[in-house]
């Protein structure tokens, strides 16, 4: 790449007790073709040596900053907080327990550069549309994603961001599982999307994931719920029977879960579903004006 293709990347990395992992995710980022970046780690006051070791790569290269919050913050805040203090044109989240491989930033940061309209870069196994990379408009980028695949479901490590129109929209939520499909959302409806080849990270699995222990919980299924249904209503990139479309397509999702509830004798949390649907089913409500 030439000087002026190579702009500072702010690689966000946000930990909390992930000591057995940290240092490889951090070896990850060093290990990058790409060179021009900052390596930004905020640790959420872990009670491990999470903090120390990533102090002690911040004190070998002056490329990499180790932060701590005086109070846990939890999850989106804490990645908001890391991006607070990012520099760099493009902001890429690596999980403390994750590791990009080499060729990671330099390729999404080639793709970037050739659409600088594009707020977001997320990478995808497989696209029916063609070969990557494949750019939509925000009318084409909302209505796949509500009428065709939602494909705007990803993890804050599946994407690259632009950062001045991340601070444009707000940053994340504060709900938790769920802020990051928000964000790509809101972003996608302002800004270009680029789907780019897998070419971020390598997502870890083990025991200690809040994501296995916290992704069957009520609220941010109801949430998400909600967040649909009240953008879809005001979004006009949708015709009136697109508008309905998309939205009996949510409540179909929605009413998967309760069935799945019910079937697995979780009755008290499928009614709760129920009520919030009955509350919030902009679908019902227009029907009957």
């Amino acid at each position: 790449m030439k000087l002026e293709e190579t702009p500072l990347v702010s690689i966000l990395m946000t930990s909390y007790n992930r000591e057995q992992y940290i240092e490889d995710a951090i070896v990850s980022v060093i290990n990058s073709t790409y060179q021009n970046w900052e390596l930004i780690i905020v640790d959420d006051l872990s009670t491990d040596r999470s903090y120390d070791i990533a102090g002690s790569y911040a004190l070998k290269d002056s490329r990499i900053s180790a932060y701590q919050n005086e109070s846990n913050l939890g999850d989106y805040p804490n990645r908001n907080m890391a991006a607070s203090k990012a520099k760099g044109e493009y902001l890429i989240y690596v999980d403390s327990d994750d590791m990009i491989y080499p060729y990671s930033v330099e390729r999404c940061v080639f793709y970037m550069n050739k659409y600088p309209s594009a707020g977001i870069g997320i990478s995808r196994p497989y696209s029916p549309d063609g070969m990557y990379p494949i750019v939509y408009s925000p009318e084409n980028a909302i209505k796949k994603h509500y009428l065709d695949n939602p494909y705007l479901n990803h993890a804050p490590g599946s994407v690259i961001i632009r950062r001045h129109k991340f601070i444009e929209i707000g940053g994340f939520t504060i709900f938790r599982h769920i802020s990051d499909n928000i964000l790509w959302v809101k972003m996608a409806n302002q800004f270009d999307v680029v789907l780019l080849p897998r070419v971020l990270s390598w997502p870890r699995s083990h025991e200690f994931q809040e994501l296995k222990y916290e992704i069957k919980k009520l609220e941010p299924i109801v949430e998400l719920f909600k967040f649909n249904i009240s953008f879809i209503s005001r979004c006009n990139h949708f015709t009136e029977k697109e508008r309905l479309q998309a939205v009996r397509s949510i409540n179909s999702n929605y009413t998967r879960k309760i069935l799945s509830d019910i079937k697995h004798f979780r009755f008290n949390r499928a009614v709760k579903l129920i009520k919030h649907w009955i509350k919030n089913d902009f679908d019902k409500k227009n029907e009957n004006q």
